[in-house]
């Protein structure tokens, strides 16, 4: 009988009200922001990024 290889699922995606998330989901979520987005906010201090996050709590 053949042997078949099963892959895993993907991960489910689970959107966190910001309210809910840990202040290390939260720390990830920045690093995030800036991995992606500093090239185009290259104006915006290191030290923004945080509070421009928290002003706007979107789901993470």
């Amino acid at each position: 009988m053949p042997h078949y290889f099963t892959l895993p699922a993907p991960p489910v995606r689970v959107r966190l009200p910001y309210h809910q998330a840990t202040a290390a989901q939260r720390a990830l979520a920045v690093d995030y922001l800036q991995q992606r987005l500093a090239a185009h906010f290259p104006t915006l201090r290191v030290s923004s990024w945080p509070v421009a996050l928290a002003d706007h709590r979107p789901d993470l």
